[in-house]
């Protein structure tokens, strides 16, 4: 049965004699056949479809392969260093048979440093193109890398990070108020002051009303009225400013005062007999005189 290794083409006949150049063709043949295989390393290696030789550009790749093939048949794969990182898209030609496009596994074409210099490229034809299934540095990957220090961070306050997420309303409130923050960050010194008068500043707040009337007064605006008053008895009140040590001293003695006026009637009774009273007082008088010179 013709294959691509070894035909037999001159069966031979029982007692029948054969001359030595045939019987060496068929040696020769038989040889030829296994000539064709790679070799035991090779295969025990898994070196048969690595390329010998590399060479063209970055993005414009040719490959040599130890065993030249004559066409691109679907799932022929090839194996190969690459010689320099691709800057953008590439291609690949094998043995000259002809430029194919190398494309990622999701279909779409190489970016810039998928083929890292030096790495071991891979590639497996779709009945199209070159697909690279060899692991390829992705643009992400490298990102990442670059940010490796600030991932470990992260992660190691993987918690925080949740509660974060989770008051992500309130962190767009305070977004939206980022002037506001940024004035009050620039009183803290006073902010800190009035957060220690707390207290001070709840009483006050509680007298809101009283403060108002104050203001009021102090601006004229709305107690007009309550001026008004004040103006229309001007007298009256400069009379007792003028009293002012006299009331100090009805204040002080505010008792007697008290007890005074609750015996009011007894003291209209005695005012009433005010001539009586300085009669009487003049006979006592008189009496005690008399009484002294007895």
């Amino acid at each position: 049965m013709p294959n691509d290794y070894f035909n037999y083409s001159v069966p031979l006949s029982r007692n029948t004699s054969a001359r030595a150049e045939v019987v060496n063709a068929q040696f020769q043949a038989l040889q030829d056949g296994f000539d064709k295989l790679p070799g035991e390393a090779q295969l025990k290696q898994g070196r048969a479809n690595y390329a010998a030789a590399v060479g063209g550009t970055a993005n414009a790749i040719t490959v040599t392969m130890t065993y030249p093939i004559s066409s691109y048949v679907e799932g022929l794969t090839i194996r190969f260093k690459a010689a320099a990182a691709n800057t953008a898209s590439a291609t690949v030609n094998v043995d000259g048979v002809g430029v194919k496009a190398i494309i990622q596994p999701t279909g779409v074409a190489l970016t810039a440093g998928n083929n890292a210099i030096g790495g071991i490229v891979e590639l497996v034809y779709n009945g199209t193109s070159f697909v690279l299934t060899s692991s390829y540095a992705s643009s992400d990957v490298t990102t990442v890398a670059g940010i490796a220090a600030a991932v470990s961070t992260v992660a190691g306050i993987s918690s925080n990070v949740t509660t974060v997420a989770g008051n992500t309303s309130n962190i767009n409130t305070v977004a939206g108020i980022s002037g506001n923050v940024t004035t009050v960050a620039a009183i803290a010194g006073a902010v800190s002051t009035v957060a220690a008068r707390d207290a001070d500043i709840v009483t006050v707040a509680a007298r809101d009303a009283d403060i108002a009337t104050l203001a009021d007064l102090q601006d004229g605006t709305t107690a007009t009225a309550a001026l008004s008053t004040l103006a229309g008895i001007s007298a009256q009140v400069v009379t007792v400013a003028a009293r002012d040590t006299d009331i100090g001293t009805v204040a002080t003695n505010i008792a007697s005062v008290t007890t005074v006026a609750g015996s009011i009637a007894s003291v209209n009774t005695v005012a009433a007999r005010d001539t009586d009273i300085g009669t009487v007082a003049t006979i006592i008088a008189d009496i005690q005189t008399n009484a002294s010179n007895i």
